[in-house]
């Protein structure tokens, strides 16, 4: 198939076969195991940018959330994943998961500013409160420590300490 039939194809989808389609991205991200950074820049970009409908009515709370975990799994090329899917996050009631994974994946020290511009895209004041955020941010202030001075962080931070607890 041609990039442009497979855009018409994926462009016709509904929701549930977009989200079913992100989530299989993931899958085969996160299989690609120490093949990640290849995988993502040699599959999953080039499925991005040729393939994958523009539109942002064609996105959901699901498919943003799917989306933020395929940052996280290209791992070394999460920079670029942010740069790429950045503008189709949007906050989650529960962000439990992708904090965890954020937290697990070690990209808060390693990108300091990419961790914290997926936190900051992923939490606002009606999401639940995340059991690993004090560890990313503590994370992040550690590898950046002029984060402190970044108006994210600090949002972050307030939203951290007046959150009713876990």
């Amino acid at each position: 198939f041609a990039a442009r039939e497979l855009y018409d194809a994926f462009s016709s989808l509904p929701l549930a076969g977009l989200q079913a389609s992100v989530q299989s991205l993931v899958r085969a991200q996160e299989a690609s195991g120490d093949q990640r950074e290849e995988s993502w820049r040699n599959r999953i970009h080039i499925f991005w940018h040729d393939v994958w409908p523009k539109s942002h009515e064609l996105n959901s709370k699901g498919i943003a959330e799917h989306l933020a975990r395929l940052a996280i799994a290209a791992r070394g090329e999460f920079p670029a994943a942010m740069r790429e899917l950045q503008y189709w996050f949007s906050p989650q009631t529960h962000p439990d998961d992708i904090v965890h994974l954020l937290w697990r994946s070690g990209l808060c020290e390693r990108f300091p500013q990419d961790a914290l511009q997926l936190l900051s895209a992923i939490i606002d004041e009606r999401s639940s409160l995340p059991g690993d955020l004090e560890k990313c941010l503590k994370s992040i202030l550690q590898a950046w420590p002029e984060a402190r001075h970044d108006t994210r962080y600090q949002r972050l931070d307030e939203y951290l300490h007046r959150k009713p607890g876990l």
